[in-house]
């Protein structure tokens, strides 16, 4: 049948038209798509990761952290595992949208498919849908792949926060210079993407009404569309944005619901934690929901758009049997869901008993290089006045210097803080006695000398406990870490400090050489599953310490020290999320911030967590 010329055009129209579709087959789509989400939620989505992380760990028994991350996306092992998961996630989105393709195109023609008969005719299908899936990969690594590797670039180049770099000042001309690029190039993927789906939007009609091969159907689509790419973009942009107001709209409602019920009721300990593993399961289960029947709205839009553009219109929806009589019984839908709210609520327990638990404990602060705002770092001066701002550790940095002497230092080079153009390596403890690392800070501190980790610790002894990071330059001998834990050893100090550091190998040495020793990794990047680390605890950016990175080191019994928070703002921000440890330049402010927080403000923040991720 040739493609009509003038077909008639009406966002409202058809709109309303697909809506009028969908409730003919509202229940069906539902069903489908609850169970579509948790068969995902419960097999798919652990086992993709399940795949990736054994894939990553065939080579590598732990995680990849910080600079190595380059290497392996650069490296063909990387290259093939996000081929892997893109190939997955786009034959399982398939998978997800063809059942209410299904089910739109039969209300259009007038008749019903039960549920059965949709899993049927997915099983039948199952390798036309591999050739869409892989098609829809090239497509995404040939469009969107050289897109994002350019982002990528200028975020991994400008901002330098991928790699463990961090924005400094002298930097923002260029970022803002690179700005309007980024945009435009975002815009131009935009673009690109519309105008494919614009082309290919018919594929799900012609596929599953006329049995096409998908070559055939992409074929027919682009010649369907020709000429209606501009009433097209109208209409499925509007349709997306209704779809966006639903959904929002959902969350909002159950989220409000919810906080309201966990404010007014008064339980305590099991029944509250089962009331609130309850509310979560729901407010799942109705969100789920609004996706589902607002992506069902968007395969009916495509079937009518699909009919109209081919000059045929719909059987009167009166005509199409009511879905109750077609063996959809109520009280098997009542009971499927009850299942579904059951096994969640089950299987929420532990995340609800983790946050109630965490509001037993109360976050430390560490002062970032000592109290490095009012101070000049990484001195004497500044761990004193860290100890003055009740702080409860002091947060330095250790290099070796040529004759193996350890002091207290962040850069190797010497020219920012003593105003020598000298490398740490180059330097010996008699060289280092000669310069002052103060008064580059404030006139004041003028004199302030380069110390020794010896001498830090006989200060800090009693006073402040001590986050010593090992900061390995390559250039330090062999011994760097065994000198480290002979001075820690000497002062007595292995109970009131932790060991950091950006490299893995020197943890490793520490952990064989002494393993009662707190290690933490300081990540500002990985792939992987971070609980193979060997360490206690990870000091990672805001960029990486989300809820959900939190979340999964609590189970693994890790903590999460996040750098470097300078705000209220920012401080709350981590506190809300569930961080264990403020690293900080103004520890006096994070103290406040810690000491205004009441009960409530971690019960409150706690509830948001778990509705939040």
């Amino acid at each position: 049948m040739q493609a009509a010329t003038n077909p008639t055009r009406s966002i409202p129209r058809d709109i309303a038209a697909a809506w009028r579709l969908l409730l003919a087959f509202w229940r069906r789509a539902l069903l489908y798509g609850i169970t579509f989400e948790v068969v995902l939620l419960v097999l798919l989505g652990p086992g993709l990761l399940w795949v990736l992380q054994e894939a990553l760990a065939f080579t590598s028994a732990q995680a990849v952290v910080n600079y190595d991350i380059k290497g392996l996306v650069l490296s063909v092992r990387g290259v093939l595992l996000l081929m892997l998961a893109a190939l997955i996630i786009s034959f399982v989105a398939l998978v997800g949208l063809s059942g209410p393709a299904l089910m739109a195109a039969a209300a259009h023609e007038g008749r019903t498919m039960s549920l059965a008969s949709v899993r049927r005719r997915i099983w039948n299908v199952f390798p036309r849908l591999a050739s869409p899936a892989v098609l829809f990969f090239a497509l995404l690594i040939a469009v969107a792949g050289p897109l994002l590797a350019l982002l990528a670039g200028f975020l991994g180049s400008v901002l330098l926060l991928p790699f463990g770099g961090s924005l400094k000042t002298d930097d923002l001309p260029e970022v803002i210079a690179n700005v309007p690029g980024v945009f435009a190039l975002l815009a131009v993927g935009v673009l690109i993407g519309a105008y494919l789906f614009c082309r290919w939007c018919l594929v799900f009609p012609f596929l599953y009404l006329e049995q096409c091969t998908l070559r055939q159907a992409m074929r027919r689509s682009a010649r369907t569309m020709r000429g209606h790419y501009a009433y097209a973009g109208r209409l499925l942009l509007t349709n997306e944005l209704f779809s966006a107001i639903g959904v929002g709209a959902a969350t909002l409602l159950m989220a409000g619901i919810s906080y309201g019920a966990l404010q007014t009721v008064d339980l305590d300990g099991a029944a509250f934690r089962w009331l609130l593993a309850f509310l979560m399961v729901v407010t799942a289960l109705v969100v789920g929901a609004a996706v589902t029947l607002m992506v069902s709205r968007t395969m009916a839009l495509l079937t009518i758009l699909y009919k109209r553009l081919r000059g045929e219109e719909a059987q009167s929806l009166g005509d199409i049997p009511d879905e109750t009589q077609a063996g959809i019984r109520a009280r098997w839908v009542v009971a499927g869901v009850l299942v579904l709210i059951v096994a969640g609520t089950l299987l929420s327990l532990p995340e609800v008993n983790d946050e109630l638990n965490k509001l037993d404990r109360r976050a430390k602060i560490t002062a970032h290089r000592g109290s490095s705002i009012e101070a000049p770092e990484n001195t004497l001066a500044a761990v004193r006045l860290a100890v003055e701002d009740r702080a409860d550790y002091a947060e330095i940095d250790i290099m070796q210097a040529k004759d193996g002497t350890l002091v207290m230092l962040h850069d190797e080079n010497l020219r920012r803080v003593a105003g020598v153009d000298r490398n740490i390596w180059d330097l010996t403890k008699e060289d280092l006695d000669k310069l002052e690392v103060g008064s580059w800070h404030d006139e004041k501190y003028r004199g302030e000398p380069i110390v020794t980790l010896g001498e830090v610790l006989a200060f800090a002894h009693g006073k402040i406990k001590l986050n010593i990071e090992l900061k390995v330059h390559k250039r330090e001998d062999k011994n760097f870490a065994r000198s480290a834990l002979a001075v820690i050893n000497e002062h007595g100090f292995h109970d009131e400090c932790v060991i950091t550091s950006l490299d893995y190998g020197i943890l490793q040495e520490i952990r064989r050489r002494q393993p009662m020793l707190r290690l933490g990794m300081i990540i500002s990047a990985i792939v992987g599953r971070p609980e193979r680390l060997d360490v206690d605890f990870y000091s990672t950016q805001p960029l990486i310490a989300k809820r959900k990175f939190i979340r999964s080191a609590h189970r693994a019994d890790r903590q999460v020290h996040v750098w470097t928070l300078n705000t209220r703002k920012e401080i709350n921000k981590a506190l809300d999320d569930g961080a264990d440890n403020i690293i900080t330049d103004v520890p006096r402010l994070a103290r406040e911030v810690l000491d205004a927080r009441t009960p409530a403000d971690e019960l409150k923040a706690a509830i948001v967590r778990l509705f939040k991720e």
